[in-house]
């Protein structure tokens, strides 16, 4: 792999290496289009051009509101080599949301989709900062005072383009925001290259390979650890337009696929598909990802044939924890990467011992390794960096040989009569109900102060699972003061785009008519 090093640490300069190292050699494929990686390079030049030449300028924000595509990569880089700083905005956004992120990002440019760009005009009255929109496809009739044209006719002006350095803004990336409004994550040029090469590194990836991604561009997932790897592995990106259970592996063996990034849920539902007697005929040689059910991550690995490398990171932090090759821990996050210094916190900052569950809180070695803050957010970027350490607000527990157990995210924890309850803890025992598809635990209001425990559950198709029967094994199989009171049977789990269960939206309907109460039926 080519290490880049210095100012070079750039998405630009990136770019420019790899046409001149690897020409015409494909870089990127989508369903049946497939782009070399002089043609991304010259396309991402062309619109670069053209953007400096309707008067974007080092720093400014360009949003991208786009669904899966190569043109994504294009406008991606294009606004990169600008010197500009794009701000992906997830295509689930709408209304309220869509403005905030707008706003918040301060973008006087949009390249959207035709159906993405219908929702902004649905919003325009709301929009105190965005001018104009470069459309791909077709034009609205009433562009509501904004200035719409074509993507394609954006003008490519000679001249040379901005000088990027590593510590440059390079991408605003919008979390979930499931406490709060979304959080912008400001993400200099240093960090594209950091990840890349950490990622080639740490899953020992082969030179040339294919990577498959099946997530929304959106997403620090699908760009910073998905294309970015591929590219600088002198490999070729495979991107699907969305996750398909029914495609996933047809799709692996098209493009004859190495490696692949896959959520702990997309184990599951995988896992879940009918076994067929072709499973492990794939191409397939690693996955990697947040760690997967205990339950289920054995039996994946063996049907398919794979090896799945559990990992923690974030998208201010990087992959801080993985599990080296050489002594993989099945269950775990593995041990610090060497990039970074990780560490368990408690309240106050003092690091506690062994097998205490403490906050993960972490600091790179190498400059420009992970966020420089929260977009228009001073204190909250001020609080994540307290003490000269990134607090992730995640909890996790540590061993005597270094390696790393998630228990919970710390607003997801749950307190009832005294005691902290990890939700994921609760949620490793459902799961092992083998007519348990899926199960989410949090917390409830309770009568008594603090919380109940509460936990929705997903069948499995066509199972019809007893409530009282799921009690009583969690009443086996964990503390008495963490087996839940309230259960509730649904066809689904809200989740993102990324797979995360939005668990506010569970908090925020709580106890309901359905709820099986285990205190009221005795």
């Amino acid at each position: 792999m080519q290490v880049l090093s210095g100012r070079d640490r750039t998405i630009p300069t990136f770019l420019r290496t790899k046409a001149e190292r690897n020409g015409s050699r494909p870089a990127l494929r989508f369903q049946d289009e497939t782009v070399s990686y002089d043609e991304l390079y010259a396309d991402a030049v062309r619109l670069a051009s053209g953007l400096v030449e309707i008067g974007v300028r080092p720093g400014d924000t360009v949003a991208m509101a786009l669904h899966n595509s190569l043109d994504f990569h294009r406008c991606w880089f294009g606004v990169n080599l600008a010197g500009a700083v794009e701000v992906p905005v997830n295509t689930e956004y709408r209304s309220d949301g869509l403005a905030y992120v707008l706003n918040n990002c301060e973008a006087r440019v949009l390249i959207a989709d035709g159906d993405l760009l219908a929702r902004v005009l649905e919003i325009r009255e709301d929009l105190t900062e965005l001018r104009v929109v470069l459309a791909r496809g077709g034009l609205p009739d009433d562009p509501r005072g904004l200035d719409v044209r074509p993507l394609r006719s954006v003008p490519a002006a000679p001249g040379a383009l901005p000088v990027v350095r590593p510590g440059d803004h390079a991408a605003v990336m919008y979390t979930s925001g499931t406490t709060g409004p979304p959080k912008g994550v400001v993400l200099p040029h240093g960090c594209a290259i950091s990840w890349a090469e950490e990622t080639v590194q740490m899953l020992g990836l082969r030179p040339g390979e294919t990577h498959y991604c099946c997530y929304p561009l959106f997403h620090t997932l699908a760009q910073y650890f998905a294309t970015m790897p591929a590219l600088a592995n002198d490999g070729v990106l495979a991107l699907a337009e969305r996750f398909s259970v029914t495609r996933f592996w047809d799709d692996v063996r098209r493009f004859g696929a190495a490696s692949a990034n896959m959520m702990g849920s997309t184990v599951s539902l995988l896992h879940a598909a009918p076994a067929r007697p072709g499973d492990r005929d794939n191409p397939l040689r690693i996955a990697f990802g947040a760690p997967a059910p205990p339950a289920v991550l054995p039996a994946f690995q063996e049907r398919f044939g794979l090896r799945f490398v559990e990992i923690y990171g974030s998208s201010e932090a990087n992959v801080v924890l993985w599990n080296p090759l050489d002594d993989v821990r099945a269950g775990t996050c593995g041990k610090p990467i060497g990039a970074f210094d990780v560490r368990l916190v408690d309240a106050d900052d003092e690091e506690v011992p062994d097998g205490e569950v403490g906050e993960i809180v972490t600091r790179p070695h190498r400059p420009h390794s992970m966020m420089s803050g929260y977009y228009n957010m001073p204190e909250a970027t001020a609080a994540a960096f307290r003490n000269l350490w990134f607090h992730t607000g995640d909890l996790a527990r540590r061993d005597a040989d270094g390696y790393h157990t998630f228990v919970d995210r710390a607003k997801d924890a749950i307190r009832r009569r005294g005691e902290n309850i990890s939700s994921w803890e609760v949620e490793s025992v459902v799961a092992r109900w083998p007519q348990v598809e899926d199960c989410a635990a949090f917390g409830v209001p309770s009568a008594l102060s603090e919380e109940d425990v509460m936990v929705v559950i997903v069948p499995k198709p066509g199972e019809e699972p007893r409530i009282d029967e799921l009690a009583a094994f969690c009443a086996e199989h964990m503390p008495r003061y963490m087996v839940p009171r309230y259960w509730e049977i649904a066809e689904e789990l809200p989740r993102t785009q990324t797979g995360k269960v939005e668990k506010f939206r569970l908090r925020d309907r709580g106890v309901g008519p359905k709820t099986w109460d285990r205190e009221r039926i005795g």
